[in-house]
């Protein structure tokens, strides 16, 4: 297997999570959640993560009045209504986890079943407090954090609770994998929208579990800790959008402010009410045009294609035709996407994609295989200063060639692989850790692989080695191995 046909794709601590992605191939209108759907079912199947890929047992998945749970490897599989909605949510909840929402573009017809994945982030603060008192409560481990004055939370009639509050924060971090964002990456009026990220926040009467809301005339002031990807600088105000459970979408509610220092940046704003809350901004968007071989059949899973921004925080989706195995899915103008195929059975190799301000056309298919959905981590960097620098070296074994990349004082990685074997040369993107590991993707017209390497800085100079492997290769064997230092 050449490298020509499977570019190689470098990357630190490749972790196979389950990539999910909110998103579209057209955007979706807005559902109206009491109409009445057919009689017939179709059948849902997944598996459900935590946010280490652990399998999670125990998770209750839920479709309008179905519900099913998580076996102990994690999947799942759920007899659902039919139905022709441009946009269906999945909901995922587990005690102790923070509720997940997927969204398929995948209408649920018999001619299509359909797999949805979750990844489940665990909660981050849960205690009791007293709310008859201002409260202000944090995430020991982020600036995460909810401000309340007293007697802020009400029941649904108004009331008072009647026992402690429990609260449950839970800080969300798009850049370190799309996945962990609920819901539809854009908005019902037709925008996409990138994250610089998102809390959730959820609080009951511990009487009896009843879920408490901000009462009437009543606000606070949360934060959400800020993240940026691909060296983009952060905004001074940005927009507060609420995901809307029920219909996927998230909704525009107020705006917050850029505060704090380094890695300590946040966003802060007035919230009326409790949800998920995103820090966002819409963009604009053009079409990946693409296909995948071999041509998947509708009659037994639909295959999605999945968008993750590479120096932007957004996703999408878009689903093949089961006929000519073509797709077009949108991404950020003037960016870099990173996009893979996979349907219940099978996964593509990423393929990072560089779009200016019209429509590109893939020049080969994306192939299937069996290979787990690929990684699409974006690791944040706290101090990688100690990295900066141009990297140079070989890689041998299956395959010989050449690399030079440059890391920059934000963690961000770019350069060139050149494949001395079959005389090919790619682009290569990535970020580095704060303890050397790093994950890169190079791409091009032929395919993709993955490496796995570690930078290195001593007194003696600054290295990089590790290994690498096509992606077709499983995951528990290499291909072979790389080594560089730093010329400059």
């Amino acid at each position: 297997m050449s490298f020509y046909k499977n570019y190689i794709l470098p990357s630190i601590t490749a972790l196979m999570l389950v990539a999910c992605g909110g998103g579209s191939e057209t955007s979706p209108t807005k559902q109206d959640a009491t109409s009445t759907t057919p009689a017939s079912t179709v059948t849902l199947k997944g598996k459900v993560a935590d946010s280490s890929n652990a399998a999670l047992a125990g998770v209750t998945v839920s479709f309008g009045s179905a519900s099913t749970l998580s076996d102990a490897s994690g999947n799942y599989s759920l007899s659902v209504p039919t139905n022709t909605n441009a946009l269906n949510v999945v909901s995922f909840s587990k005690a102790g986890y923070a509720l997940q929402t997927r969204t398929t573009p995948a209408a649920f017809t018999t001619q299509a079943s359909v797999n949805v994945n979750a990844l489940l982030l665990p909660v981050a603060l849960n205690t009791q407090f007293n709310g008859s008192t201002a409260q202000t409560l944090s995430d020991p481990n982020s600036s995460a954090q909810v401000v309340l004055t007293a007697n802020s939370l009400v029941r649904a009639d108004g009331s008072a609770p009647t026992a402690p509050i429990q609260i449950e924060l839970t800080p969300i971090n798009p850049n370190l994998n799309g996945g962990f964002m609920p819901g539809f990456m854009g908005t019902s009026d037709a925008a996409l929208i990138e994250s610089n990220g998102a809390i959730q926040v959820t609080f009951t009467d511990t009487a009896d579990g009843t879920k408490l809301q901000l009462g009437a005339g009543k606000t606070a002031t949360i934060r959400i800790p800020a993240v940026s990807r691909g060296g983009v600088s952060l905004p001074a105000t940005i927009d507060l959008y609420y995901l809307d459970e029920v219909t996927g979408f998230w909704v525009k509610d107020g705006t917050a402010t850029l505060k704090g220092s380094g890695t300590n940046q946040y966003f802060e704003g007035t919230v009326t009410h409790f949800s998920s809350w995103n820090a966002d901004k819409p963009y604009d968007t053009v079409y990946i045009n693409g296909c995948v071989s071999p041509i998947p059949s509708s009659a037994i899973f639909s295959t999605l294609i999945y968008n993750n921004g590479v120096n932007y925080v957004g996703s999408s989706q878009a689903v093949v035709n089961a006929t000519t195995g073509q797709f077009k899915i949108p991404v950020k103008k003037n960016a870099v996407s990173r996009i893979y195929a996979s349907d219940f059975n099978a996964s593509s190799a990423t393929q990072d994609v560089t779009v200016g301000a019209i429509d590109v056309t893939l020049t080969t298919c994306l192939t299937l295989n069996q290979e787990t959905a690929p990684t699409t981590t974006f690791p944040v960097a706290t101090s990688v200063t100690t990295y900066q620098g141009t990297y140079t070296g070989t890689y041998t074994g299956v395959e010989n060639g050449t690399f030079s990349v440059v890391v920059d004082n934000n963690g961000f990685i770019s350069g060139r692989v050149n494949s001395i074997t079959y005389g090919i040369t790619s682009t290569v993107s990535g970020t580095v850790g704060a303890s050397g590991q790093a994950v890169l993707n190079a791409s091009g017209s032929a395919g993709s692989a993955v490496f796995t390497a570690l930078f290195r800085a001593s007194a003696a100079g600054q290295t990089v080695s590790g290994t690498w492997r096509y992606t077709t290769t499983p995951s528990t064997l290499t291909n072979g191995t790389l080594t560089g230092a730093r010329t400059q």
